[in-house]
């Protein structure tokens, strides 16, 4: 794979003597073996030696593993000054052709390989196969997906007690502590559960001497079809998942795994997604042009929905999501002069998730609720549960072995039609504004149907891969997509609809990748992590969520959350937090009592009165940013009522 934006200055320099190929680019040196064993390629980062690359990648199928691949001498090729382009041609027992491509330049490195023949793909490796890894000489890397656990590098630990596989394995699962995945699903025995952005920009980084590595994955649009980049930790290496819905027919290009310097981790996870970008392997835009509403500060029933069930009891928080309960939490906002531009009604407030009809029950008037916020010049939000099949017929679902609908299909016709029409209800009946999309992480993930006996086989004892046992083996969808190419096109089906129906229609994800930013308006950091100390604070954690997000686009806007906070303290520093925008657009969750595990504690004026501020200053500096200094100028105008 080339890469068109990368530049091919510097003082970049390629030696060659009877037993290496010497690569010498900023901050880093790659030494390629000419050895007729098996090729390795040395890696320094500044005089740091990190890893010794197997470059026989493995491409394991569902039916049997890729071990042992013989590869050729190294082919170096320099047409293009200021660039190498290295090549390997092998083969192994599973693939009878199999093509090995580094190329190097000032700035960093790709890697990619191809192999010819037929079968599902399990997993495709990167510079190790399933059962041994590249050597690993002083590797420590991080991972920028978020966890409930905040454990960011290789090395750290979750808490004693902790709900974590990894941390605290149990005897007979054989895994690395090392392991890290980034996941467009999630995993909640991971870290305490890692679906706060699903997902997170396929990059970790690694660090060197006095620099950082970026090692991110690289495909053509249309060629996102994974779920999982893993990195096993059980020697150097990655994986990307694909459980047997990618097959190959007589030629298949991996993705590219792409290699740059950086200042530090969080650079290198900025120059990766700007790589992207400027290479078309992601769109370079946002979804539209932000409209000043969006910016405006949100109120979300959620918080309020839970701490009713927390604290008195009885029905359940989804079942708290009434046209009741929202008009008083609205007389109480008006109250304490706190004045929301945004209102999102939370769960459950439709009948079915997969269906989104009102339940008349709990809001038997929901357009006029609509209009009234209107007239008071607010928008109001409708929350969403992705991938949720509760209602839909199965024949629009992607099924397990028994023909039961697990999620929705966005690439089946019928099911594109139905949620398309939806759309059209509620943004044009209903008159709502826009949608919060939740859940994004319960997008199918597992392996193929016709392969069950094999995947029985594999759930006893699970590999590095750290895929644990029990998964349900899935239809394919109709058509064709898995992965982050599924997520995609259920987001495009919302995201081209509500265009067609409302061009000023926002919409909300926590879906924080590169290639998904133009179809997504706000990016939301989404729950609080719970932390050890109940009153530590939560800044760090969202700090970190802040500067990944806005890597992975900066097109569009972010909502900050503030849900579910462990105490009063941990909640007011982080009200206080949000009045600079650093984290985005500032949200609010209550307005009566505070209501998560042990707090029970009713809001006061103090409260009120530090909401009022943040907004107000918060307004003040976005106003100015727009070159306004009018205040009033991100107050939402009157909206017509339907």
């Amino acid at each position: 794979m080339d890469f068109p934006s990368i530049k091919t200055s510097g003082n970049f320099q390629v030696r060659q003597s009877d037993k290496f190929i010497e690569i010498f680019g900023e901050g880093y040196r790659l030494m390629i073996s000419l050895s007729l064993r098996q090729p390795e390629v040395e890696l320094f980062l500044g005089n740091r030696h990190v890893a010794t690359l197997d470059m026989a990648s493995a491409l394991d199928t569902m039916d049997g593993f890729d071990e042992k691949t013989a590869l050729g001498l190294p082919v170096l090729r320099q047409e293009i000054p200021g660039k190498a382009i290295i090549n390997w041609e092998g083969s192994s027992a599973r693939w009878p052709l199999k093509n090995v491509e580094l190329q190097a330049w000032n700035e960093g490195f790709s890697y990619s390989y191809s192999v010819y023949g037929e079968g599902a793909i399990d997993r495709a490796f990167y510079w190790r196969s399933r059962h041994h890894g590249s050597q690993a000489n002083s590797a420590r890397l991080f991972n920028p997906e978020p966890n409930s656990r905040a454990i960011r590098y290789t090395g750290e630990r979750c808490w004693k007690g902790s709900t974590c596989y990894v941390c605290y394995p149990d005897p007979d699962k054989a895994i690395s502590p090392d392991y890290m995945t980034i996941s467009v699903g999630r995993d909640k025995n991971y870290h305490a559960g890692n679906w706060y952005f699903t997902p997170a920009p396929f990059c970790y980084a690694l660090q060197g001497e006095a620099n950082w590595l970026a090692l991110g994955i690289a495909a053509q649009p249309g060629e996102w079809n994974f779920s999982d980049f893993d990195y096993p930790g059980d020697g150097f290496g990655f994986s990307l998942v694909y459980d047997g819905h990618t097959r190959v027919k007589g030629h298949w290009q991996s993705p590219a795994m792409l290699c740059l310097v950086a200042a530090d981790e969080y650079s290198a996870v900025e120059s990766y997604c700007e790589a992207l970008r400027a290479s078309g392997l992601s769109p370079d835009r946002g979804r539209g042009i932000p409209q000043a509403w969006w910016r405006e500060p949100i109120f979300c029933g959620w918080g309020e929905q839970v701490s009713q069930e927390l604290h008195l009891g009885g029905l359940k928080a989804p079942e708290r999501a009434t046209q009741s309960n929202y008009q008083e939490w609205m007389r109480l906002l008006d109250d304490r002069q706190i004045n929301p531009g945004m209102v999102v009604i939370d769960d459950k407030w439709q009948l079915n998730y997969g269906t989104n009809e009102v339940d008349p029950l709990k809001w038997p008037d929901m357009a006029g609720f609509i209009a009234e916020q209107h007239r008071q010049g607010r928008r109001v939000l409708l929350w969403l549960k992705a991938w949720d099949p509760e209602g839909v017929p199965a024949d629009e679902c992607i099924t397990d072995l028994e023909g039961m609908g697990v999620t929705v299909d966005p690439g089946h016709p019928k099911f594109r039609k139905r949620m398309a029409g939806q759309v059209r209800r509620m943004l044009g009946e209903l008159g709502a504004d826009g949608f919060k999309i939740d859940f994004t992480h319960l997008i199918p993930r597992g392996p193929a149907l016709d392969q069950l006996e094999v995947n029985r086989l594999r759930e006893e004892k699970p590999g590095p891969s750290g895929r644990g046992p029990g998964q349900r083996a899935l239809s394919d969808s109709v058509g064709g997509k898995w992965g982050l190419e599924l997520m995609r096109e259920w987001l495009g089906i919302i995201s081209e609809a509500a265009r067609a129906v409302r061009p000023d229609a926002v919409i909300i994800t926590h879906t924080a990748n590169p290639y998904l930013s133009d179809l997504v308006d706000v990016l939301r950091l989404n729950d609080v992590a719970g932390l050890k100390d109940i009153y530590g604070s939560i800044v760090p954690d969202m700090q970190h969520r802040t500067r990944i997000a806005r890597a992975a686009s900066p097109y569009w806007l972010l909502d900050s959350d503030n849900w579910p906070c462990s105490s009063r303290e941990q909640w007011y520093e982080y009200i206080q937090a949000q009045k600079d925008g650093q984290f985005g657009i500032p949200a609010l969750y209550h307005i009566q009592r505070f209501g998560w595990g042990d707090i029970n504690e009713a809001l006061g004026e103090e409260d009120f009165s530090a909401v009022r501020e943040c907004w107000k200053t918060y307004r003040a500096m976005v106003a100015q940013a727009q070159g306004n200094t009018e205040k009033t100028i991100l107050l939402v105008e009157k909206v017509a009522s339907s």
